[in-house]
């Protein structure tokens, strides 16, 4: 009843409401796949709190579970991420075959649906809460019903704007809210009936790590924007550099402080100490971050070189050095910033904080993948790639080493090559 008869009813509830919709979005491809894919979000993001609350009292049972309920609600997230690909994948095929031209583009976001269904599920799954004995249903804090959406209309507006580079940017970031967003329900699931005895999961947690990456980019964003309301012409981009540098050191300090805080002072953060297996000298981390910064460096300007041969490609990387070229100072002031500021704060943000976080969640290749995936996002599409490389590298190379300093220092070298080419 709850798993499956639920569901399916909701569903065709909302097929009939949708009806309409999906009809009139029959013109293009792009418009009929954004069109399923909305209905699948609205179908996962109804059918989480409504149907959990059918469980009432029973969640008491995490209180005496030794496994408590953790594997059982991720299983039904799973079957109801199957329920909702199962719902939207007639209307991608019959996408298909009506736009068989675009086939292939289809096939991709159904791939991505896949994906994004299940972090989206778990996302739902979360906002499980039990019924006292009053009857009357806990609220869920508007927070954490936000946070479910968080990626969705990334994910919508890419397919029907045909930009893949958003909806990747929208998978990514739902999945890694999801993984946040279940590292705190599971420390605050035995505590459901008792919610003045919550403990909250070590610091830092991933919910820390992307507020903080979130808190540094946004605050980029409105420093650019103010400093270009005071300077003029070709002043407007260097402010727009200033910004970001500025508010990566901000939220650096900023986070150090609310860490400490917490009872993790900046060492702690600099120094993983229990996931190096070796013991590393501070020369012989710097010496390999070194090493590894010339070799993926190397590997970029290749990378660069292979996209001058392409017609697409060379035309933006054209335009981009054309608007560089144009702005006094401006490539120095970008030395400045990937040299002093972003291999700190970024590292410190993405490695010290995200990666241990996710490492400690996920484990394994998984934590390495979406950590260097989360880092990418944050860059210029056509170098997701290469800076994927880089995250992942210095992923490795953190946990291996035991020591933040050897990331910091092939983030820096590996910029240096790269912006060596532009003097």
């Amino acid at each position: 009843m709850q798993a499956v008869l639920i569901p399916v009813t909701m569903a065709g509830f909302q097929l009939v409401s949708w009806r309409q919709l999906i009809t009139e979005a029959g013109s293009a491809w792009n418009i009929l796949c954004g069109g399923a894919v909305l209905f699948g979000t609205f179908f996962l993001t109804a059918l989480g709190p409504r149907s959990l609350a059918s469980e009432g009292r029973a969640l008491w049972i995490t209180l005496t579970w030794p496994r408590g309920l953790e594997s059982l609600l991720k299983a039904k997230a799973r079957l109801w991420s199957l329920i909702s690909s199962a719902l939207i994948a007639p209307i991608l095929l019959y996408a298909a075959f009506r736009f068989p031209g675009f086939a292939w583009k289809i096939a991709l976001v159904g791939v991505l649906w896949l994906l994004f269904a299940r972090s989206l599920a778990e996302k739902s799954v979360t906002l499980a809460s039990p019924t006292p004995e009053s009857g009357e249903a806990q609220k869920i804090p508007m927070g954490r019903h936000w946070a479910v959406y968080l990626g969705a209309m990334t994910f919508a507006t890419g397919i029907m704007t045909q930009q893949w580079s958003a909806m990747i940017t929208g998978v990514v970031y739902s999945v890694m809210t999801a993984a946040a967003m279940w590292e705190n329900f599971r420390a605050r699931l035995p505590y459901l009936y008792d919610p003045w005895s919550e403990k909250l999961p070590p610091a830092p947690t991933l919910m820390h790590a992307m507020i903080a990456i979130s808190a540094m980019v946004e605050g980029g964003a409105a420093t650019s924007g103010v400093a270009t309301l005071f300077a003029r012409g070709d002043g407007a981009w260097i402010a727009m550099v200033a910004g970001y540098g500025v508010s990566a050191v901000i939220v650096s300090v900023c986070v150090a402080s609310f860490l400490a805080n917490r009872g993790v002072p900046a060492e702690e953060i600099w120094f993983w100490r229990a996931r190096s297996k070796l013991q590393w000298s501070e020369m012989a981390c710097v010496v390999t971050g070194v090493g590894l910064g010339v070799s993926l460096g190397i590997a970029g300007l290749a990378y660069i070189w292979l996209l001058r041969h392409f017609p697409f490609t060379a035309e933006a990387l054209g335009e981009a050095a054309l608007r560089t070229a144009a702005i006094p100072h401006m490539n120095a002031g970008l030395l400045v910033m990937s040299v002093l500021i972003a291999p700190i704060a970024e590292e410190y943000l993405f490695r010290g904080l995200l990666y241990r976080a996710l490492d400690r969640e996920w484990g394994g290749w998984r934590a390495v993948l979406g950590s260097a995936a989360f880092f990418a996002i944050y860059h210029p599409a056509i170098s997701w790639l290469p800076v994927g490389l880089v995250g992942a590298a210095n992923a490795l190379l953190f946990k291996g080493t035991g020591r933040l300093s050897a990331a910091v220092a092939l983030h820096l070298v590996y910029n240096c090559v790269l912006a060596a080419r532009s003097f």
